[in-house]
Order: C-alpha cells, then sequence, then structure tokens
C-alpha cells in the first residue's frame, strides 16, 4: 500500500531541537536523549546493534521521499554520527517499492549488513564502518513470502538468513553466503512460527522455531553446518526443544559462547504465559542441570510475556520480561538469572526479581550484559499523571543487586511518549539506550549513555570481588593485549582469548593470588576483529571485549 503522507511538524518545535543539538558539546549526550533521526516523517521498525568498540549501528525505515526506505545510521560512544554517516541517516538502497522489516548483523570487523522486505523479494546491503554502502547478492531476487526474517554473521564473517514463511508445507528458509541455493529445513503440513538464528563456533548455525501442528505447539530446531548438512545428531525432521502442550511463542535466543545455543520462550503449560528456558551443547545435547522441556524461570500468578535474554559475563543467562502477577492491568518489569548450568543465581527469588513495580505500566523491557558480570536493563514505563510514556533504566548484578534500585531512574523524562527502548553494550560498564520519541508528534530516533554504579547484593558486598577491570590498548596492536583482573582468593584461574563463537585464539595463561594482576596475552595469530577475554576460576567466568586491529 502507499505511504501515509505525513504533516510537517511544527517549525518552532524543530528550530527548538535544532538549536538544543548546537547548543552541546559534540562529546556529549544531551539530557532527555540526543536526536538521532527527527526527519519530518516517522522512523519505524528500529533495529540497533553494537559496533563493537563502544558505539552502535541503527536501522529503521521512514517515507521521507514518499516510499518508506531503509535508513541506517553508526555512532560512536560519544553519540556523534560517524564521518560518513549523515545525521538522520543514511539511505541504504533506492526503490520506488516500500522497504519494511529491517534486520541487522555486524561482523567481527565491523561490517554492517542489512536485510528488509522489499515487495515480495527479500533484499541485503552491507556498508563498512565509514558509510560505504553496496548491494549484496547473497539472497537478491530470491522471492520469501512472510515477514520474519533473522540475519547474523557466523564465525568465519559469512552471512546466514534464516525466514520462516508462515505457511503449511513451506518449511524455514536458509541461506548461507557462499551457497549455490538456498535450503528449506523440515518441509511439513504445519505452519511455522517466527525464526532465530545463531551462529556456532564452527562457521555453521542453530535455527529454531514455533511449530503449529494439528491441536498442538512446539519448539523446534536444526542445527546446520557451514556447507548446508545437518549437524551429527541433527534430526531433517527438526530436533524438539519443547513438546510440552503450552502454546509456546515469543522465542529468542543467544549463543551460550562455547558453541551452543540458549532459547528461551513463553510458555502456556500452567494456562498462564511462563518463562521457559534451555541450553544445549556444542553436540546438540541438552547441557546437564537444565529440564526436558525448559526450566522454568517464571511461573508466578497470570501472565509473563516479551522475554529478553543475553548472555553474562560468566557464561550463563540474564533474562528480563513484563510482568502481570500484581494484576492482569498491572505490568512490571521483573529479571532472573541462570547459571550455565541451569541453576538459579544467589540473589534471585524463585520467579525473578522485581526491577519496576511502580503504581503505573512498564513494559517492554531491554537489556544488555556488561563484562564484569552486571547487566543493564531498560524499559518503559508511564509517568505519574498518565503524561506518557518514559524510559527509565537500572543496572543488575548477577547476584540480585540493582543501582539505583526498583524502579530504576529516568534516562528520558521529556513530553509524549518515549517507547520501544534498545539496548546495546557502551564502553566499559555503560550502555547506549535507542528508543522511538514522539515529543515533536511525530516517531524519531533519540538515544542516549547510561552510566550507573556497581550494584552490590547483600550476598557479595563482604567478599572479594572477582572482576576484569580493563583491557587495553583498544583496539589492540603489535600482537599483544593487556588485562588488568582482581581474584578474591587464592585459587588458580585461567585466562585466554576467544572469538565471537566461542573457539580459543592462543595459549591459555595461569594466575592465582588474591587481588589485582596485569596479565598480556599474546594475539600475533589472531586475525582483526571482536573477541572476548574469559577468565575461568572454578565454576565461575568473567568476560571483557577485546578488538584486535593489524
Amino acid at each position: 500500500s502507499a505511504p501515509v503522507k505525513f504533516q510537517p511538524r511544527l517549525v518552532c518545535v524543530l528550530l527548538v531541537a535544532v538549536l538544543a543539538a548546537a547548543a552541546v558539546p559534540a562529546h556529549a549526550w544531551l539530557a532527555n536523549g540526543t536526536p538521532l533521526c527527527i526527519d519530518p516523517s516517522d522512523q519505524l521498525q528500529l533495529v540497533t546493534q553494537s559496533d563493537g568498540t563502544g558505539g552502535a549501528y541503527l536501522a529503521w525505515t521512514d517515507a521521507r521521499t514518499g516510499t518508506y526506505l531503509i535508513y541506517a545510521l553508526h555512532i560512536d560512544p560519544n553519540g556523534n554520527p560517524v564521518a560518513g554517516w549523515p545525521f538522520n541517516g543514511l539511505a541504504i538502497s533506492p526503490s520506488v517499492t516500500n522497504q519494511t522489516e529491517p534486520a541487522i548483523a555486524v561482523s567481527a570487523s565491523g561490517t554492517f549488513e542489512v536485510a528488509w522486505h522489499e515487495g515480495p523479494k527479500l533484499r541485503l546491503a552491507h556498508a563498512n564502518a565509514a558509510g560505504a554502502v553496496a548491494a549484496d547478492t547473497v539472497a537478491q531476487g530470491l522471492v520469501f513470502a512472510g515477514d520474519s526474517h533473522q540475519i547474523a554473521f557466523d564465525t568465519n564473517g559469512f552471512i546466514w538468513l534464516a525466514q520462516s514463511p508462515h505457511s503449511a508445507g513451506s518449511g524455514v528458509v536458509v541461506v548461507r553466503q557462499g551457497w549455490a541455493a538456498r535450503k528449506t529445513l523440515v518441509s511439513n503440513n504445519t505452519n511455522l512460527g517466527a525464526t532465530t538464528l545463531v551462529p556456532d563456533a564452527t562457521g555453521g548455525a542453530w535455527i529454531a522455531w514455533v511449530s503449529y501442528g494439528i491441536g498442538r505447539t512446539d519448539l523446534l530446531g536444526a542445527h546446520v553446518t557451514a556447507s548446508g548438512a545437518y549437524a551429527p545428531g541433527s534430526s531433517p525432521a527438526g530436533d524438539t526443544l519443547c513438546s510440552a502442550n503450552g502454546a509456546p511463542d515469543g522465542l529468542v535466543s543467544v549463543s551460550d559462547g562455547a558453541g551452543g545455543v540458549y532459547h528461551a520462550w513463553i510458555d502456556r503449560r500452567s494456562s498462564n504465559a511462563d518463562v521457559y528456558a534451555t541450553r544445549l551443547l556444542a553436540n546438540g545435547a541438552l547441557a546437564a542441570g537444565w529440564a526436558l522441556n525448559g526450566t522454568p524461570v517464571c511461573t508466578a500468578a497470570n501472565a509473563q510475556t516479551d522475554v529478553h535474554v543475553v548472555r553474562d559475563a560468566g557464561g550463563g543467562l540474564f533474562l528480563a520480561w513484563d510482568d502481570q502477577r500484581a494484576g492482569p492491568d498491572n505490568d512490571d518489569i521483573d529479571a532472573s538469572a541462570l547459571a550455565s548450568n541451569g541453576q538459579r543465581r544467589a540473589g534471585f527469588p524463585v520467579n525473578g526479581l522485581a526491577v519496576a513495580t511502580g503504581a503505573s505500566t512498564q513494559i517492554q523491557p531491554a537489556i544488555a550484559a556488561h563484562p564484569d558480570g552486571t547487566a543493564t536493563i531498560a524499559w518503559a514505563g508511564l509517568s505519574a499523571g498518565l503524561k506518557g510514556f518514559d524510559i527509565f533504566a537500572a543496572r543488575l548484578s548477577q547476584h540480585g543487586g540493582l543501582t539505583p534500585g526498583v524502579n530504576g531512574t529516568g534516562a528520558s523524562t521529556f513530553n509524549g511518549d518515549q517507547l520501544q527502548p534498545l539496548l546495546v553494550p557502551g564502553p566499559g560498564t555503560d550502555a547506549l539506550v535507542f528508543w522511538t520519541d514522539s515529543r515533536d508528534l511525530q516517531n524519531d530516533v533519540y538515544g542516549t549513555r547510561l552510566a550507573f554504579a556497581a550494584p552490590a547484593a547483600v550476598d557479595e558486598a563482604s567478599e572479594p570481588r572477582f572482576i576484569i577491570t580493563r583491557v587495553w590498548p583498544q583496539p589492540a596492536h603489535e600482537g599483544r593485549v593487556s588485562v588488568r583482573l582482581t581474584l578474591p582468593d587464592e585459587r588458580a584461574a585461567t585466562l585466554a582469548l576467544y572469538d565471537v563463537a566461542g573457539r580459543r585464539a592462543g595459549t591459555v595463561r595461569m594466575i592465582a593470588g588474591a587481588g589485582v594482576h596485569d596479565v598480556t596475552l599474546d594475539t600475533a595469530g589472531a586475525a582483526p576483529g571482536l573477541y572476548f577475554v574469559r577468565v575461568q576460576l572454578g565454576s565461575e567466568q568473567r568476560e571483557a571485549k577485546a578488538v584486535l586491529a593489524r
């Protein structure tokens, strides 16, 4: 259908916004949010990912030209557009056909890839960090019915696409850069729901989906190698992740950092919508400690919906969701943390920790993990007096500590609605949050940087800390990177560098003794890109990013 013709915004509102932005030093975020795109049309379907160096890529669709086109922006950690990327965004591909449903991926080397729907076809384009855009041929010309697609880079830097066309017998369509043709998984007579796509440690990928059969709904998955073959142990009929009669939906997935995958979903086996999760090892087996058909994360009264997950720095899982246990129309935000063995971490109550319980509605949680084992959670909360939704945030520890406390603090409390927050890790333990903002009566893109003090829970406040406090230089040159860490006792810890899929790069170092240690890792054999420094102490892990350059 033709795009809506939008009316120009009020001139005075636009002038105030521009003057406010110009009056602030270049390396500063504005109070209540920095405008990133305020073009006189609605910016819709916003998506974002970290660029691996403290900044972020964003993409959305808007109709400023009369046709909905995909625009993108690359910003640095200070909120400035990176050179080559204009304020208000860069048009990715001209078209006379509406472009919608953007999905993005960022490689370890910083290459940006965006996929979108254009009529009945799925299109792609890529750009480098400086905004040089080119069409991508991975799926050009392929017709993909439906609207649910995922895109990711594997450990070899190749692009993967997966889509569920939402029709009986169509299966899940998968394409990988370099394949001669797309591959269809599980072609049968069931309707398939939204698909998730997670790279494994060997250039392959984990794909999962909801299968709507006659009288039942299941979660299924497949593990596919780089060649498109099913990985050992994976079935052409689909591997059953959950066959409990619970009408699951809202499936989300993330790498476990060791070649396997975490899945979480909303499950109605108890007649209420609850939160469940599971973990599969690199060989496809259910990880020890996780329950068949999913480990219950929250089975409190009424509905739990809209679950979001990230892997924590210890190899476990943070989860945040919309919770209605206080009443069907009283939405709160709750969270939990599970260790890699499926056990709830100390400090988190059964059924989750209250993060936001204000008298008004709290919805749309988002979450980002940090290298010290904490995470930032953001959400949209209806402000006092019902003047509109604002963006709030708090920082959460692995042991249930919250800074600044329950209900967090306002990241943006300007008039009008601020909704649909999205989070990515920023520099150090900061986070970048972006949202859709209607302060000038249109939907615009705003963002800010969140910096919270480290939270301390009762059970950890008096214990020596186990943390990574610094990785330098960033990016690292000359074949080495330095790491500063603190160990809580005399036990020996191991230290090594891993790529984004959990493969070790270089040798393992061992360090022992309570206190602060500076350790240098040899990176001469590692290709440029994004890596993680991983420290293992007994059953606990800590991770921190390391960017390597030539």
